[in-house]
């Protein structure tokens, strides 16, 4: 049908549409794998947009899946009980997990757009674009961090818990390496 109409419209070339810029071919993993460190809604985000548009990295968190870590700092708060490794401050969820959930990027920026809308998916809050100062929350905070791991999981990003990053190898004024507690 298009190359009908063409032909009726002198100087009318056919269509071609731009390549696409989100090649659905399998992305080769670099060797080393690419590493985002912390699990807090900046490290979550990152994980997610170098999943979604180029080799999917590991991401490391120093601190306990958000579901264990609950019960971590309840523990805190009630008897005075601390694990040093998953607290207020570490574990998924970030430091702002058992506080006031994620400050949202500069209202009306791109980033804030972008950001926002995938955290109401993630969170299960319809209204949150809508809202001039979006806010997550601490009550919803934890399923955010289990939908946006079961996300991550699906684009083949391992979330490795307990995986204290020590030291960062830098040559050249770019990061070649990191080295966790213990060594490895």
């Amino acid at each position: 049908m298009e190359e009908a109409a063409c032909a009726r419209v002198p100087g009318a070339k056919r269509y071609e549409p731009p390549p696409d810029p989100f090649p659905t071919s399998p992305v080769r993993r670099p060797d080393p794998t690419p590493v985002v460190v912390g699990a807090g809604p900046a490290g979550l985000f990152a994980a997610l947009t170098l999943a979604r548009f180029a080799p999917p990295p590991s991401c490391w968190e120093r601190g306990r899946p958000v579901e264990e870590r609950a019960g971590d700092v309840a523990r805190f708060w009630r008897d005075g009980t601390s694990t040093p490794e998953s607290n207020a401050q570490f574990g998924e969820g970030g430091a702002g997990r058992f506080r006031t959930g994620s400050s949202p990027p500069e209202s009306g920026t791109r980033s804030w757009t972008t950001s926002s809308r995938r955290s109401r998916s993630f969170a299960g809050i319809p209204g949150l674009v809508k809202d001039a100062k979006p806010h997550v929350g601490t009550d919803r905070l934890r399923r955010f961090c289990r939908r946006m791991r079961a996300e991550l999981a699906s684009l083949g990003v391992p979330v490795r818990f307990g995986a204290r990053v020590e030291e960062l190898s830098v040559s050249e004024g770019e990061v070649r390496g990191v080295r966790l507690a213990g060594g490895e």
